[in-house]
């Protein structure tokens, strides 16, 4: 044995002298290695000693392992190759959602293995990380809420919280523009605009963020301003809510007084705009030295749309001086109601019906006669209780009677002029009341009104003449 030759019958192989021992073909003994035979041979991937299977040699002297093709002990299956996207993985397994392979014939998307997680691009279900899948993919979602996304809830549907400016409205929003705006109608923090909330919305001269109507800024988020009815804590006096100066609110927001310049109805017979006596207008706001007469209560309508510029086609309330005197000057108040003061002529006929003082000739337009034809286009109101004075010194010309205010307002009340200086137009005869000094002033005088325009009456309710003396 080992001289390279086979001995019939007594060898079963000879390698020679270097051919014969462990892990070769043919044993030292000169017997050929088979499997079983607790040596390896060079053809075996193993040798236990025995051919059994179940251990970790075949019995065909294989190594158990995955790939083998044979399903061997731990193993749940083994097909024989590396193969990922089959039924068996390179790991003698079926294919699982976390084993690390994305297996179409299982339903996955991805497979990171240990990396699967539900805030990581490859979920535990082996899903693609994707907005509305309930799950929050850290970096790249700040929020989701599966089904319960959308463009008007909390999370939207690009899996953003909803905020403030997003153009979305969210739940807890009252608008989104997709602004920081504060000036349109939705503010900054997305309420709709509303008076009261600090923020001056485009419908709103102010807002203060109170409802309070005594400061600067109304409750109706108007700036405070006289005439509107509210008392602005130490700016007003009074507020009763029009700019009339014959009341106990002057146009300024005062508390009327004597020496402040305007006549207050029925309880000042002047206001020179001083506290001193001897000048015509007394300490106490008399007049000094005058004759006239006070009438009330009168109810004399006046014809419409008949006046041709003869005192035959005016409303006249006859008005009876019983002083004697040399008259120097005087003033007219007249109280009434009519629409539509351009129609209107006020006049004064002296005793006998001569001479005549013109104190308002149809105030809006300038009439080329004194026919009542023309036309004026100035339509806003008289009111009773708002009477008119006319006086030489009176702070507005009463050409432009009514032209600051509209058809559905009142001279005197709305714009605050009550105090006029006579203008006569196309009249003829006299049109101060200086023009009447040197007449005498007992007798029997008329106050006269007349409409040259159709579509609007009046009436005639009070009125005082005062004519002062030399």
């Amino acid at each position: 044995c080992g001289d390279g030759f086979v001995l019939a019958g007594e060898e079963e192989c000879d390698g020679g002298k270097d051919g014969n021992g462990p892990g070769q073909a043919c044993l030292a003994e000169c017997v050929l290695n088979v499997c079983g035979d607790g040596d390896k041979g060079p053809n075996e991937g193993c040798d236990d000693g025995n051919t059994d299977d179940g251990d970790s040699c075949t019995a065909d002297c294989k190594l158990v392992e995955c790939g083998n093709g044979t399903v061997d002990d731990g193993e749940a299956c083994d097909d024989g190759n590396d193969e990922n996207t089959d039924e068996c993985t390179e790991l003698c397994a079926a294919p699982a959602c976390g084993d690390g392979f994305a297996q179409e014939s299982n339903d996955e998307q991805c497979d990171l293995g240990a990396d699967n997680k539900n805030t990581g691009e490859c979920t535990l279900t082996c899903k693609e990380a994707a907005c509305g899948d309930g799950f929050v993919w850290a970096g790249n979602e700040q929020c989701d809420f599966g089904l319960d996304n959308g463009d008007d809830k909390l999370c939207t549907a690009a899996c953003k919280f909803a905020t403030c400016g997003d153009g979305l409205k969210s739940p807890d929003e009252q608008c989104d523009d997709g602004n920081n705006v504060d000036t349109d109608d939705c503010t900054s923090v997305c309420k709709l605009a509303a008076c009261g909330d600090g923020i001056k919305g485009p419908a709103e001269q102010c807002d203060d963020g109170n409802m309070v109507d005594t400061d600067a800024c109304l409750g109706t988020c108007l700036s405070a301003s006289c005439g509107d009815t509210f008392i602005q804590a130490g700016v007003e006096e009074c507020d009763d809510g029009n700019m009339a100066n014959t009341d106990m609110c002057v146009g300024a927001c005062k508390v009327a007084k004597c020496g402040d310049g305007f006549v207050l109805m029925g309880t000042e017979e002047c206001d020179d705009g001083n506290a001193s006596s001897g000048d015509g207008c007394s300490a106490m706001c008399k007049l000094e030295n005058t004759a006239g007469a006070t009438l009330t209560n009168i109810g004399k309508a006046v014809p419409d749309s008949i006046y041709d510029g003869t005192q035959a086609t005016m409303a006249c309330v006859d008005v009876n001086v019983v002083k004697a005197g040399i008259i120097s000057g005087g003033q007219l108040t007249i109280g009434m109601d009519h629409t539509w003061v351009g129609d209107l002529a006020f006049k004064i006929f002296a005793p006998g019906n001569m001479p005549v003082l013109t104190v308002l000739m149809q105030p809006g337009i300038v009439e080329p006669a004194d026919n009542g034809v023309s036309t004026s286009l100035e339509s806003s109101n008289l009111s009773k209780l708002f009477p008119l004075t006319f006086r030489d010194a009176g702070a507005k010309d009463a050409e432009l009677a009514g032209n600051t205010i509209t058809t559905d307002q009142v001279v005197c009340k709305d714009d605050g002029a009550c105090d006029y200086k006579p203008n006569k137009g196309a009249a003829a005869g006299l049109g101060t009341f200086a023009d009447l000094a040197g007449l005498q002033s007992m007798g029997l005088w008329k106050v006269c009104v007349g409409d040259a325009a159709g579509g609007d009456t009046g009436i005639i309710d009070s009125l005082t003449l005062t004519l002062a003396l030399q």
